[in-house]
């Protein structure tokens, strides 16, 4: 995902867990079992938490669903294949704030009174870059040298 998309999640994910990868509770009223509860980094819950826990157990099996890597590997996918417009829209989005925006009303999909709250939030604090959550890039190690053919070792 573009940097800009990444940063509107990242703003989501502070927004909704407080980058808790263990939060759980309950806040969906139509389902039943675990689905009842909203999970993790990105709060799945209802359809989208029996999404997440099917493809934890098809392809992670014995997982526990409180990995942040599992949740983040499983969101990306499925932000990917189950809501591609959104996908496109938030790697051509011309600011942080239009990404998260797209993100909270397209996938996430809060109760409208949160969702207008966050949304007011973003237009009025702004998002900011990835590098804000991440702290700033580090640059990617020297590859390993390797011996050369016109080595001048004495023979």
């Amino acid at each position: 995902m573009s940097p800009t998309g990444t940063a509107g999640v990242l703003a989501n994910i502070g927004e909704e867990s407080s980058f808790d990868p263990t939060l759980r509770h309950a806040d969906q009223p139509h389902y039943g079992g675990e689905a009842h509860y909203a999970h993790g980094l990105y709060q799945e819950g209802g359809a989208e938490w029996n999404r997440y826990s099917a493809w934890l157990s098809k392809h992670h099996p014995g997982a526990d669903w409180r990995d942040p890597q599992l949740q983040s590997r499983f969101a990306a996918l499925n932000l990917k294949q189950n809501y591609p417009q959104v996908w496109e829209r938030m790697n051509r989005a011309r600011s942080r704030e239009e990404a998260a925006s797209l993100y909270a009303s397209g996938y996430l999909k809060p109760a409208d009174r949160y969702l207008q709250s966050r949304l007011r939030g973003f237009s009025r604090r702004g998002v900011p870059p990835v590098e804000a959550f991440t702290g700033p890039a580090r640059a990617a190690p020297a590859a390993p040298l390797k011996p050369s053919d016109d080595s001048t070792d004495s023979k």
